[in-house]
């Protein structure tokens, strides 16, 4: 047994950096060098749950004390999983870890292409970028843990699912945050992603979202299931088609004791509820390579009470337009998508990319799917905006630095078989500073002049009365640095001849909201305006702590929520992520009408409310 300093030296090395963005290699002990992601240390199989000394350091520590060949002798015969990429003298004869498959957990990492591929050896570690335009199969630095089908001892039906479970705890709570270092951008991109991979997503906002045109998107499987189907049919790692999901629970208790709206999502106030389970199905077009059209698509199935506010008429709308259900089913994504690189030789700028079918509405800082965004609940101006639309989009990248993108489409949150569908247009532009510091987004989402629709009562119960909205939006990000960066958000919707309270729901009424039928017109242009601000904070690899310190709507006329107001809320949130795969967001909120006359809570008998809310987010 090596002395105790010796595992303690290199160990008090590494506990000296404060940030590991900030970790040089001359940093640390001459056996230690780290590669680009410090993810979590090996455990060492055949250990308990809660491991030895031995089992939770990191292999360069084990290594450091002479504890390497110890620990390769004890699981020689066992599968092995490689976390943590290490250049080091005492690592360099050592035997090569085997992984079913190497995923990339940062856009701005090169990844290795896995179509057609078998599972091999992971190449030698390397830092060298891509330098390529017409390829996405640069060597991978990077690995995450894999949950894969049993390869060697056949295991029966109950055998495999066990061992994807047990895999899926060990992942959720095994694995630390982590925080890969920039690198050099890849070709035809903007400066590597500036936001920390802690937050939600690492992009600034109008990415389409995917990752920008040229940039790796994360078209590999990443999560346990879709590693699973992977391994047992070969024909989806061929194809690069992705199957993948999360649940969402939630709990919300305030001051409210029936109806928290008009907060989102969570209408029902003190309950536990299932927010969101979804499963989605995809395949992400190879935007790197530019001599090639390439094709994609994306079908995303929501359950839970979230669908309340994603539903479009036309769309399985009947569940709350008809029947006011408090949970139901909405395919709120179901798209198409080519890329289109060139025509002939000549490129069409830096990328053309189409997409058909049933999209989220862009221009937001919120997104309708809970891991896309900083809080659990929503602000009050996303309330009442455009949820999703039905059309056609054309995405062109102008170059590194600036998108434009263009559509039509049946109308907010209206399918193209309805009764209420009016075509229109929209028109976004995105752009990113070439310090990449200051990103904005904004356009026309919706816009084609025409009135309220299907105001009359003579249209059959869940047809009557749907909203045709008008909406400009404006969003600006500024970068402080990695840790630390701010986003804002304003808009203007309006509409004619609007009802009071916008879409009709002819279902019965519910103590948490909704139904009873149409309110009053509301003669000429009705109007609304949102501002919302998030201010975050990284506060280490696995925490981060959002504000919003900012959320007014103004609803002067009642029209988004049925009360003549303006209102105003303020959250504190904290996001703690056990890993890649689990994390949870407690906050706490208040928010009142700005009139003292008008009461619009708790189903018109408060004039404001309090609510802590938490909600987890477990991926599969």
């Amino acid at each position: 047994m090596r002395s105790l300093s010796a595992i303690l030296l290199p160990l008090a090395a590494l506990l000296a950096i404060s940030d590991p963005t900030e970790c040089k290699a001359q940093d640390l002990p001459p056996q230690v060098i780290l590669q680009p992601h410090p993810l979590l240390a090996e455990r060492a199989p055949g250990s308990d749950a809660t491991g030895g000394v031995k089992a939770m350091l990191p292999r360069a520590l084990v290594a450091h004390a002479g504890l390497l060949s110890d620990l390769q002798s004890s699981d020689s015969n066992q599968s092995k999983r490689p976390v943590l990429a290490l250049a080091s003298s005492s690592l360099s004869a050592a035997p090569a870890l085997s992984a079913p498959l190497q995923i990339s957990q940062s856009y701005d990492q090169p990844q290795p292409d896995l179509r057609g591929a078998q599972p091999a050896t992971p190449p030698a570690s390397t830092n060298t970028p891509s330098t390529s335009t017409g390829t996405n199969t640069p060597p991978s630095t990077t690995t995450t843990p894999a949950i894969t089908a049993p390869a060697s001892t056949p295991r029966t039906a109950a055998g495999t699912v066990g061992h994807y479970f047990s895999q899926l705890l060990e992942r959720d709570f095994g694995m630390p945050g982590y925080n890969p270092p920039p690198s050099d951008p890849l070709p035809r991109r903007a400066p590597p992603p500036a936001l920390d991979p802690v937050f939600p997503s690492s992009e600034f906002l109008g990415s389409n979202a995917q990752a920008p045109m040229g940039v790796n998107d994360s078209n590999y499987a990443q999560y346990p299931l879709e590693q699973l189907l992977w391994a047992k049919f070969p024909v989806l790692r061929k194809n690069r088609i992705r199957v993948y999901g999360w649940l969402n629970p939630g709990l919300n208790y305030g001051t409210s004791a029936h109806s928290n709206y008009p907060m989102s999502y969570i209408v029902a106030s003190r309950s536990v509820h299932w927010d969101q389970v979804v499963c989605r199905f995809e395949r992400v077009p190879d935007t790197v390579q530019q001599e090639h059209m390439d094709w994609g698509f994306r079908l995303t199935n929501l359950y839970g009470e979230d669908y309340r506010f994603t539903t479009a008429k036309g769309w399985f709308s009947t569940q709350l337009l008809k029947d006011n259900n408090l949970t139901g089913y909405d395919p709120c994504e179901a798209f198409t998508e080519l890329y289109i690189p060139k025509i002939g030789d000549k490129k069409i700028f830096d990328g053309l990319q189409i997409r058909l079918g049933r999209y989220i509405s862009c221009p937001d800082i919120e997104a309708q799917l809970a891991p896309d965004n900083y809080l659990f609940t929503h602000s009050l101006m996303f309330t009442v905006d455009t949820y999703t639309q039905t059309g056609i989009q054309a995405w062109l990248q102008l170059n590194k630095y600036w998108n434009v993108m263009g559509g039509f489409h049946a109308g907010a949150d209206t399918a193209p078989w309805t009764n209420s569908t009016v075509p229109t247009a929209q028109c976004l532009v995105r752009w990113v500073s070439k310090n990449n510091k200051d990103s904005a987004y904004f356009g026309v989402n919706d816009i084609n002049g025409q009135p309220f629709q299907n105001q009359t009562n003579y249209n059959p119960p869940g047809s009557q009365g749907k909203d045709n909205l008008q909406q400009v939006n404006f969003n600006y990000t500024h970068v402080f640095n990695r840790r630390f960066h701010t986003v804002t958000e304003m808009y203007g919707l309006w509409s004619h001849d609007a009802l009071k309270g916008g879409t009709v729901s002819t279902g019965p009424i519910r103590s948490f909201g909704g139904g009873g039928g149409p309110g009053a017109v509301i003669p000429g242009y009705a109007h609304a305006m949102g501002l919302v601000n998030y201010t975050l904070f990284k506060v280490t690899n696995k925490d981060y702590l959002t504000l919003r310190p900012i959320d007014f709507l103004f609803d002067p006329q009642g029209w988004r929520t049925g009360y003549a107001t303006n209102y105003y809320s303020g959250t504190v949130g904290w996001t703690h992520r056990f890993s890649d795969l689990l994390c949870i967001r407690p906050e706490i909120r208040a928010e009142q009408s700005m009139n003292h006359l008008i009461h619009p809570y708790d189903n018109g008998t408060r004039r404001g409310q309090v609510t802590f809310a938490c909600d987890l987010i477990q991926r599969f």
